[in-house]
């Protein structure tokens, strides 16, 4: 199972950075991940307003600059991990050497897992295109 844990940003801080982390601490606790063979991605966000919104209305799309909403805590990092269950997410999550902030766990769904949003369908057409295939997923996209 896969689950993503999001790292909420320190909102009295300006820099966008989470409360509490110690940059070499994290590293440790990065590469201990890796060495375990639960990491399979994670990076730093930009936070505030650097972000990017596209709108859909019909066969419009609205390009807008700033945040998808104005949370109390934006999200400043991800970790993806491949783990037995939501337990194990939890478990990593709560070793996380943080001295402040949160930490969010969701599950990521794939296309073998039953979808109650919906069929799932599109996403398994997502899984199922060949990275090469830019030219397709853009016309599957539109």
């Amino acid at each position: 199972m896969k689950y993503m844990l999001l790292q909420a940003s320190d909102p009295t801080r300006g820099d966008g950075e989470a409360a509490g982390a110690d940059p070499a601490a994290m590293d440790a606790f990065n590469d201990r991940l890796i060495r375990a063979g639960v990491l399979l991605a994670g990076d730093g966000l930009e936070v505030g307003d650097a972000g990017i919104r596209v709108s859909y209305s019909g066969d419009g799309r609205a390009v807008t600059a700033g945040a998808l909403s104005a949370p109390s805590e934006p999200v400043c990092g991800f970790w993806i991990l491949q783990v037995a269950s939501r337990e194990e997410a939890v478990e990593w999550a709560r070793r996380m050497p943080l001295t402040g902030g949160t930490v969010e766990v969701r599950k990521v769904l794939d296309s073998t897992e039953p979808d109650t949003r919906g069929t799932g369908a599109g996403r398994a057409r997502l899984h199922a295109l060949d990275d090469t295939d830019e030219d397709a997923w853009r016309t599957r996209s539109r």
